[in-house]
């Protein structure tokens, strides 16, 4: 778990001080505010705080700081238990202070605290070579607790055998024989006259496999 919030990040529940308070209060409005003007607070943003690099639209920034808000995950850790666990926080992370990792490994003994110096809450950026030595420490646990099962390669040979027995029997079932024409067949006239002066027309179709006529 990386920068992960413990719940309770509202600055305007009970319990924070008053200038925390009113600071979670102004922080709500300005949210409210771009969900319902996108536009103009994207123009306002882009003018008292310019930026090269690209940022979300500020209605998906809204709703993102909301999702922080709601969060939370009091009660919900026990699911976790018997699990390998690392919570990583940057020590300079002003998003989810440092403090909500501390909260969650009181409620998850068995987790191990990793708290990286200089990183902020871009941590996966920031600390690309410690959350990668971590992954790996997971699955090499996960590999030790859940050993593959031994491949059986005579059965994969056998397995890979019937696969290819299978699609060349379906490719021989929709080609048609080699001596089937379905061309449409191509009709060849012969005068018949008859008897008495009138012009008869017959029709001889040649057929491939039938070098007469009908």
């Amino acid at each position: 778990m990386v920068s992960a919030s413990s719940g309770q990040i509202d600055l305007r529940l009970d319990g924070h001080p008053p200038l925390a308070r009113a600071v979670g209060s102004a922080r709500t409005a300005i949210a409210e505010a771009c969900t319902r003007a996108p536009r103009s607070t994207r123009y306002l943003r882009d003018l008292l705080s310019p930026s090269a690099t690209p940022r979300p639209a500020t209605d998906v920034a809204a709703a993102w700081f909301r999702a922080i808000l709601d969060f939370d995950v009091a009660g919900r850790l026990a699911a976790l238990e018997g699990t390998s666990v690392h919570l990583v926080t940057g020590a300079q992370d002003r998003v989810i202070p440092p403090v909500h990792t501390c909260r969650l490994a009181a409620e998850l003994a068995h987790a191990r605290v990793h708290v990286a110096e200089g990183a902020t809450h871009r941590v996966p950026s920031e600390q690309t070579a410690l959350l990668a030595s971590l992954l790996m420490d997971l699955v090499e646990r996960a590999r030790d607790q859940h050993p593959a099962p031994p491949r059986d390669a005579d059965g994969i040979l056998r397995a890979a055998a019937q696969l290819l027995f299978t699609m060349r029997a379906a490719r021989a079932r929709r080609t048609p024989p080699a001596d089937r024409d379905l061309a449409r067949p191509t009709p060849r006239y012969t005068d018949t006259r008859g008897a008495g002066g009138t012009d008869r027309y017959e029709a001889v179709v040649s057929c491939p496999g039938n070098r007469g006529g009908s």
